[in-house]
């Protein structure tokens, strides 16, 4: 690869603001042979791969599907999708 390709790649695989860096946010899943997972950014930067029934910052996560990732606080629920891209 030389650099051009590089610097086409790069702007290709990036979306500016595609994170709300100042709220959790999915930006994977993964169907493993355990089972579902999921890659979670927290707020504070932080990356994690959690399964159901694992606790996070912000609640346990209760439910992983193709889509979307399931957490249940204490007012309800928050529902994580993947980003738009």
């Amino acid at each position: 690869m030389d650099d051009d390709s590089n610097a086409d790649t790069a702007r290709a695989a990036t979306e500016p603001q595609a994170l709300d860096l100042s709220a959790t946010a999915l930006i994977g899943l993964i169907d493993g042979p355990e089972g579902p997972s999921a890659l979670l950014r927290y707020r504070d930067g932080e990356i994690a791969t959690v399964a159901p029934g694992e606790s996070t910052p912000e609640g346990q996560v209760v439910a992983i599907d193709d889509t979307r990732v399931v957490i249940a606080q204490r007012a309800g629920q928050l529902v994580l999708t993947m980003p738009a891209g």
